[in-house]
């Protein structure tokens, strides 16, 4: 009776653990349109509503690990590496000059390390669910992306998109805020090339992608639309690929385009002329750009203290020890932030930790990369649009904070955890379905095989 109990209890468990895991993805989600407005605390600790979230379920999941019997199978190479990263950020208050700075921005750094090593680990949901929940990404900051057109459209002369106009800028410049866009892009553009949504799916794939897409363009963030040019080029052509070069990657294409025109048509003329005439001048100015004094003051730093930098959180009272920053015209009106974490890293903590980060932002790129041969076996849609979508957003996670300090605030580990769970569920499923495959091959048919991927899906 006890040992029948305790099954059922374990079953019990396992079941609202799996519950759990999912509340969590879908309430992450749904966060997102509140990040740029709704937030709590005071000075630099800032608290998203998505942190209150992870918080209760930190409460909810230790207590059913510690009670579990059975052993939890560890991403030992990816964990590894960011706790060392944690240790490595906590270990430069020794040499920090400024304490109290590097203190504060500790604490938010261990918080988001400790999310990402509990989601990828512990996390533990079905790619069915993940496929359930892959629109939502889209179509969550699709609902940012029409704030920014309310605002863009109601405002007499905006000097560019960006959709917090009428709002306290929480998350940032238009970087920023574009970079919020970027991360909705390729599930957007998956939804469309796949169908695996359905039709209706593949429109709002559509719809989404052209309002994002011509948003970002409007944004005038330099970077940030050359980043979507290379993204939106690798996917179509990962596509066009795995689907073997069908006929309706190109319509589908062809689609984007026709959409692009009929949504640009909507702009009023001399708005669109403006912004064509603000990217020609920003593209100009680019030598002048006082991004180069920030980059150089960074590698000053970097070279002064190659092995521990100046300490995590002190690039902005050391930015003025630097050569370029004694000289820097605008430093009492601006906080000297560098627009690259690459070089935020690299000057604050040194070239250990430099390349430790690279690594944690490889990973993700290099697990998807290793799924590829097996997708294009399969030939399923669902496995290839999210293969997709976590390509290009692995994609963004890299090129995107070349643009701005993007490591350093929430939304970027929030994308990453995302990412990482679809990536694992990816692979998790992949791995099964060749099982399944291999013990039912002599006897069964495609058919056979695909209602026994579904069944465990």
């Amino acid at each position: 009776m006890t040992r029948l109990g305790s099954s059922m209890l374990d079953t019990l468990r396992e079941h609202d653990s799996s519950k759990l895991d999912r509340y969590l993805v879908f309430g992450l989600i749904l966060t997102i349109p509140s990040i740029p407005f709704v937030r709590f605390g005071a000075g630099d600790f800032q608290i998203p509503l998505a942190f209150l979230i992870i918080g209760v379920y930190a409460c909810l999941k230790l207590p059913v690990l510690i009670r579990d019997s059975k052993p939890v199978p560890m991403r030992v190479s990816i964990t590894a590496m960011l706790a060392i990263y944690a240790a490595w950020s906590a270990a430069s208050l020794l040499w920090a000059t400024t304490t109290d700075l590097a203190a504060s921005r500790l604490f938010i750094r261990i918080c988001q390390i400790f999310f990402c090593i509990l989601v990828i680990n512990f996390c533990a949901v079905g790619l069915a669910s993940v496929h359930r929940m892959s629109w939502l990404l889209p179509l969550a900051v699709l609902v940012v992306v029409l704030v920014g057109y309310f605002g863009y459209f109601t405002s007499t002369n905006p000097p560019h998109y960006q959709f917090s106009y009428e709002f306290p800028r929480f998350l940032g410049d238009r970087n920023s805020d574009t970079f919020m866009i970027l991360t909705g892009l390729p599930f957007a553009l998956a939804m469309l090339l796949t169908g695996a949504h359905g039709r209706l799916g593949s429109f709002l794939g559509l719809v989404a992608f052209v309002l994002m897409a011509l948003a970002i363009f409007l944004s005038l963030s330099r970077a940030n639309l050359l980043v979507m040019i290379l993204v939106v080029s690798i996917l179509v052509i990962a596509d066009f690929v795995l689907r073997r070069g069908r006929l309706r990657s190109i319509m589908l294409v062809a689609a984007l385009c026709v959409g692009l025109v009929v949504v640009v048509s909507l702009v009023p003329s001399d708005r669109f002329v403006q912004t064509i005439t603000q990217h020609e001048k920003r593209f100009e100015e680019l030598e002048d750009d006082t991004r180069w004094g920030l980059s150089v003051a960074a590698l000053e730093l970097a070279a002064e203290h190659p092995l521990t930098g100046v300490g995590l959180n002190n690039y902005p009272p050391e930015f003025h020890t630097t050569n370029t920053g004694r000289f820097w015209y605008r430093a009492e009106r601006h906080k000297p932030v560098p627009h690259n974490s690459f070089l935020s890293i690299w000057a604050e903590l040194g070239t250990p930790a430099l390349a430790l980060f690279t690594m944690i932002l490889l990973w993700p790129l290099a697990s998807v990369l290793r799924l590829a041969p097996r997708i294009m076996r399969s030939q399923d849609l669902l496995f290839i649009h999210l293969f997709l979508g976590s390509l290009g957003l692995s994609l963004v996670l890299i090129q995107g904070i070349m643009a701005y300090n993007f490591a350093d605030i929430f939304y970027f580990w929030l994308v990453y955890a995302v990412n990482a769970l679809i990536i694992v569920a990816l692979d998790r499923a992949l791995r099964h379905s060749s099982e399944r495959s291999l013990a039912v091959r002599p006897f069964a048919k495609r058919g056979m095989l695909f209602g026994a991927r579904q069944e465990y899906l």
